[in-house]
């Protein structure tokens, strides 16, 4: 498919091809939901689901403490949500504080629960990407934690900025 910058929506909707329609999880919480596009292209993909939307002030002077202080401080039980959407928002954790906010992430997810990330596919930082993520290392860290596996991986090109999609499935 050729880029094209105002077909932002069938650009990013093939993300959500590793999501069948058939989800048993049926409530979804956007993590760093932004303008809300990621979660409507989600609930297009489950159409049956419903989408809870969530950001941190775009003032915070440190993404990572408002990321960790929204997860203490969540006002969502525990194990409650049967999926969670962190599309282009892990960047913003430092490398060495990834492993502690994925398991922090995964206790909000009832058993068979999915943790979708979404990330762009990039080795060096830029100022929009300070701490790139690649999936080589998602999947080195998901190997470390023993609640969770990878259960699919999608990749588009999105013009000068490859993304890819990771489906982690909560085993218990």
């Amino acid at each position: 498919m050729a880029w094209k910058r105002s077909d932002i929506e069938n650009r990013l909707y093939p993300l959500f091809d590793l999501l069948s329609q058939q989800e048993v999880s049926s409530v979804w919480l956007d993590i760093g939901a932004g303008d809300g596009l990621m979660g409507y292209l989600l609930q297009k993909r489950l159409p049956n689901s419903t989408i809870l939307g969530t950001d941190i002030p775009r003032l915070s002077k440190s993404r990572n403490v408002a990321i960790r202080s929204y997860l203490q401080n969540c006002p969502i039980r525990k194990r409650s949500i049967g999926g969670i959407l962190c599309s282009q928002v892990l960047h913003y954790i430092p490398t060495n504080d990834l492993k502690e906010i994925i398991k922090n992430l995964i206790c909000f997810l009832v058993n068979n629960g999915i943790l979708l990330i979404v990330e762009y596919e990039m080795r060096n930082s830029y100022t929009w990407i300070p701490y790139p993520i690649t999936i080589q290392h998602l999947k080195d860290i998901v190997e470390t934690i023993p609640a969770i596996q990878i259960n699919s991986i999608k990749r588009i090109q999105d013009g000068n900025r490859p993304k890819y999609s990771v489906s982690i499935f909560k085993k218990i």
